[in-house]
């Protein structure tokens, strides 16, 4: 399978990632890029270059590429290593991307065959890792429309996209699923008088690609404009904010109504690459113990401190083996407590993919019959209780169940970017920024023992796990 589908030149080929802008220079003009940072490169000689933010020409020299600013400065040389890729071209073309969050990579086709490669990093930490350049990285290609005739110049009017850059607010301006996003979208080649404006909308990729792509999800709290103004070089702009919901290979489908034309012209900006989540197991959750704060909402009989009687028990929120546990005991009364824990909203990026909780009862030395039981997600009393008014709290939060594995429905989480979040008609969180979170439900808990001589028998409640993804680098709790 080839890596690149017959990438002709007379097609615009847009490559963006995380704030980098990558273009395919139309034919017959040289191959440009433009960077809006400063990366590091390694010279022929083996010393490290600065290539400061902007726009170069880009030209083989045998096997080390050449990038001549725009500015006039002097060219730099940079050490190139020629790859085992197809990319059959009929001008040169260069790819500019991110790799990862430290890496950028260019990659250059000529008409000959030759493909040359180079990666360079932002933070200036040498890497010689292109030899092991995996074809994937590359596969499958996002091709933007429209298509232009074969070896002539760009027609006047015909719109192409310039760059593509994404700014992530998660921690390290990791670009993963469901962090806050803007993608800034550059087009030029338009008609038209300046400070005219052309409407657009956005549809989802697929429909011009025929290629399958996770696409943004606009957020419905910031109000977007559905025209833009071309500017006096004949450019146009599109900031969208919004979030991916999946990582892999995105991009955003725009269609433009211009002027005197009865078919939109339509343009794919892509592919935009949404980097996996780095997953985080807590297993030692009482250190959540001060982020969820639990407490004892009603009580009958002891629910917080110690429970007295032939031997003493702590109860309440408790250390189970570096756990956090809920614990009663039973008494002459009988015991009923309520527990419930304030939501936490979890930072920029991240998730809740999985809760685990263990029912664990305590019973005295022979004996098999349990006299104290967790209460199920329905509220309804597990053992036959003393007479007493009975009231539960469960609305607005999510009822705790023993053996749940799965977030599949997110049962302990909601992601919402509304003003209000809101679970079974309650507000649990205000939404004051407009920008999408997540947050863990209040977590819901009720114990029960019936009536016995003395506190010899009881029950605990037991956190042993909570899954997270979550942006790299970030930590828990």
């Amino acid at each position: 399978m080839k890596i690149l589908n017959r990438v002709l030149l007379s097609v615009w080929l847009a490559w963006g990632l995380a704030g980098v802008d990558v273009a395919v220079a139309d034919p017959p003009m040289d191959a440009v890029i433009a960077l809006d940072r400063t990366v590091h490169f390694e010279q022929p000689n083996g010393q490290p270059v600065a290539v400061d933010a902007a726009t170069y020409r880009v030209e083989r020299r045998d096997d080390t590429i050449q990038l001549t600013p725009e500015t006039g400065q002097p060219a730099i040389v940079l050490q190139a290593e020629r790859l085992s890729l197809e990319m059959p071209v009929l001008e040169p073309a260069v790819l500019s991307l991110m790799r990862n969050s430290d890496e950028h990579l260019l990659i250059y086709a000529d008409p000959h065959g030759a493909v040359l490669g180079v990666i360079g990093s932002y933070s200036g930490i040498r890497t010689r890792e292109i030899l092991t350049l995996k074809p994937s990285l590359l596969s499958p290609p996002i091709v933007s429309a429209p298509h232009l005739p074969l070896g002539g110049n760009v027609l006047p009017g015909v719109p192409r996209l310039k760059s593509v850059s994404s700014a992530s607010f998660a921690h390290l301006g990791a670009l993963v699923p469901f962090a806050n996003v803007q993608v800034t979208i550059v087009m030029h080649n338009f008609l038209g008088s300046s400070n005219s404006r052309i409407s657009y909308r956005i549809v989802p990729p697929s429909s011009i690609t025929g290629q399958s792509a996770c696409m943004l999800t606009p957020n419905p709290r910031i109000t977007v404009s559905d025209s833009f103004p071309i500017d006096q070089a004949g450019e146009g702009r599109i900031s969208l904010p919004g979030w991916f919901t999946s990582s892999g290979t995105c991009a955003i489908g725009i269609e433009l109504l211009l002027p005197g034309k009865t078919e939109p012209a339509r343009l794919v900006a892509g592919p935009i690459f949404v980097d996996a989540p780095r997953r985080v197991v807590v297993n030692q959750t009482w250190n959540l113990k001060d982020t969820l704060t639990f407490r004892a909402s009603s009580s009958i009989g002891t629910c917080e401190g110690t429970s007295v009687g032939p031997s003493n028990y702590a109860v309440g929120i408790v250390n189970v083996g570096g756990d956090l546990g809920l614990r009663i005991r039973s008494g002459p009364l009988g015991t009923e407590c309520q527990y419930i824990s304030k939501p936490w909203l979890l930072p920029e990026g991240v998730t809740l993919v999985a809760t685990t909780w263990e029912r664990v009862s305590e019973l005295p030395s022979g004996q098999t019959q349990a006299k104290c039981c967790v209460v199920n997600a329905f509220g309804h009393n597990c053992i036959t209780m003393p007479p007493h008014v009975e009231a539960n709290f469960n609305r607005g939060t999510a009822p705790i169940v023993t053996g749940e594995h799965t977030e599949f429905t997110r049962y302990y989480s909601v992601t919402s970017a509304d003003r209000q979040v809101l679970e079974d008609g309650v507000i649990i969180h205000e939404n004051t920024s407009p920008r999408i979170l997540t947050l863990v439900k209040p977590m819901w808990g009720k114990l029960q023992c019936t009536n016995t001589g003395f506190n010899d028998h009881g029950v605990k409640l037991v956190l042993r796990e909570m899954v997270l993804d979550g942006p790299p680098g970030l930590t828990f709790p």
